[in-house]
């Protein structure tokens, strides 16, 4: 049963990034996103979850069968890539990076294992150690997306 599978850091990691999205959409102009953002939250991380490398796929399948547009699917699908390889990836700018897109990066760099908000480099730490841990390959891209965030005045 997943419930199951969902317990502990990783459901509290989990819920409160969902927590993080639906309380911030509305500073980053998203109020009528909240609920779609809230899910989104909640799928950000089902496969590493289930410790499989591409942790996105399983929380795309999900969406997909909630009908959910692909602009929400990308979002996860971009959760593990830093701002650099997001924007060479669809061949954009800081200025193009939709809303939705930083508001996930930034729940995800600021709510800790253990659901609650800390500081920015203990979080990295954390991911970083996490990704050893657990046999990912580490490309600093955590600490990558911090310095952007920081940088362009989200954090």
């Amino acid at each position: 049963m997943v419930h199951k599978l969902i317990t502990g850091d990783k459901y509290k990691h989990i819920t409160g990034v969902a927590e993080y999205m639906y309380e911030h959409a509305d500073e980053f102009g998203l109020s009528d996103t909240k609920e779609q953002l809230y899910v989104v939250g909640l799928l950000h991380s089902v496969g590493a979850i289930r410790m499989r490398n591409k942790d996105d796929k399983d929380s795309v399948d999900i969406l997909r069968m909630l009908n959910f547009p692909q602009f929400y699917m990308t979002i996860i699908e971009s959760n593990s890539i830093c701002p650099e390889e997001y924007k060479k990836k669809y061949g954009v700018s800081d200025e193009q990076i939709p809303e939705a897109q930083i508001l996930m990066w930034k729940a995800n760099m600021i709510i800790d294992f253990d659901g609650n908000e800390c500081d920015i480099l203990k979080r990295v730490e954390q991911i970083e150690k996490w990704h050893i841990d657990n046999g990912y390959i580490d490309n600093h891209s955590a600490r990558k997306t911090m310095n952007w965030l920081l940088e362009n005045g989200y954090l």
